[in-house]
């Protein structure tokens, strides 16, 4: 396992735990012309389900949903690893599936009334304010068991994943910066350390 293989194991073994807005209020009309008014997102019903591209294949769920000055801010777990990789990466945008009729304004649909079926993880979504604002990962890990559980769900073997834990924990529970400056380093940091326990 080299670092070019470590890098998307941190981005995939995430908690899969995130939160994000579904519809901004503050990027309005969408691309299509859409306008969802705060009143018509009041009594979302939860739990819907988490998709890729509106594909209909369930990588997670939304547990929670409500209205905020922001938009419709959602909480819930992706359980898919492929699908975590992606809205940690460039599918960390949102948009949302759902059924409902537009009162036509102009070039403007405004809905009044809505019923969420789903929400996708997308690269550009059509309204551009909606989006993954936190996806829990090793930033909020907060023991040497963690880190090893989080290791397992991106892939690596069970005990490697405990003495790799075991020795990287003493030096990453010291980081203090939160960038992709810092994610290189700690990708190096277990990929000596994985070399080094498998020699």
């Amino acid at each position: 396992m080299h670092n070019g293989h470590i890098v998307p194991i941190l981005k995939a073994a995430t908690s899969g735990e995130f939160s994000g807005i579904a519809w901004s209020f503050q990027t309005v009309p969408d691309t299509q012309g859409d306008v969802i008014l705060p009143l018509a997102l009041t009594n979302v019903a939860t739990p819907f389900p988490v998709y890729t591209d509106h594909d209909g294949v369930s990588v997670g769920e939304v547990r929670k949903a409500e209205v905020t000055d922001e938009g419709l801010r959602v909480e819930g777990r992706i359980v898919d690893l492929a699908a975590r990789q992606y809205a940690a990466g460039d599918g960390h945008g949102l948009s949302i599936g759902f059924i409902g009729s537009g009162q036509k304004s102009g070039p403007v649909r405004i809905f009044t009334d809505v019923e969420i079926v789903e929400v996708s993880l997308c690269k550009r979504p059509v309204n551009s304010g909606s989006r993954v604002t936190t996806l829990k990962s090793w930033r909020t890990l907060g023991t040497e068991t963690e880190l090893s559980i989080w290791l397992k769900a991106g892939g690596m073997p069970g005990r490697l994943a405990q003495k790799v834990a075991a020795a990287a924990w003493p030096t990453i529970c010291k980081a203090d910066t939160h960038d992709d400056e810092e994610l290189a380093a700690l990708a190096a940091q277990l990929d000596s350390i994985t070399k080094r326990l498998r020699a």
